[in-house]
């Protein structure tokens, strides 16, 4: 399995922003622990799971959410983590001029070989530190499978993850009141296709 490349230095989150300015076209790189992680492109099954889920998300722009992709996500009490989910949205005030946010409600990572791991590990757990955040769902990309973490009505992560692994299932986002059919997240996949 492919690992990601790590440069062997140490970045703030405010030195990791200046530097994004200096990138190349295509060039992506996430902070974790303070150390910055080259992310590779996607697939293009990878695509194909993301663009669906920013489609299958649209109904959330009517109550003055937003969906993001390409906008770093910072936590405000850290110093250390900056990520580019591959979906989230977000609902608070909007800042055209700013590289970043921080206030997610929903994030979606759709999973692959090479950043499972991270994606799973750290960044799981980082993302859980985010006092606004709802729902985290990962989608695999190589089988029909989507974990989702939930806060409970306490505000306290519920201990398990609802998972779901059939077509003809739905996941139901409850902060949006939004259901998205597993068919759609799968949509123009070669393993949607093979299901057929």
């Amino acid at each position: 399995m492919a690992t990601a490349r790590r440069l062997e230095t140490q970045m703030t989150i405010d030195d990791f922003i200046e530097w994004m300015k200096t990138w190349r076209d295509g060039e992506r790189w996430e902070l974790i622990d303070g150390v910055p992680i080259a992310m590779a492109g996607g697939t293009e099954a990878h695509e194909a799971i993301a663009m669906n889920i920013t489609l299958a998300l649209a109904p959330v722009r009517a109550s003055g959410c937003r969906i993001r992709r390409d906008i770093l996500l910072r936590r405000p009490d850290s110093k250390r983590f900056g990520t580019f989910p591959d979906v989230y949205v977000r609902c608070g005030p909007q800042n055209d001029e700013q590289y970043w946010t921080d206030d997610p409600v929903a994030i979606f990572e759709v999973l692959s070989k090479s950043t499972m791991r991270l994606d799973r590990g750290e960044k799981h757990t980082e993302y859980f530190l985010f006092s606004t955040l709802q729902h985290l769902v990962f989608v695999y990309q190589s089988e029909f499978r989507v974990e989702m973490w939930s806060r409970g009505g306490d505000g306290e992560w519920i201990e398990e993850p609802t998972i779901l692994k059939s077509l003809e299932e739905t996941l139901h986002l409850s902060t949006f009141e939004l259901e998205i059919p597993m068919a759609e997240i799968y949509a123009d996949t070669e393993l949607a296709a093979a299901s057929a």
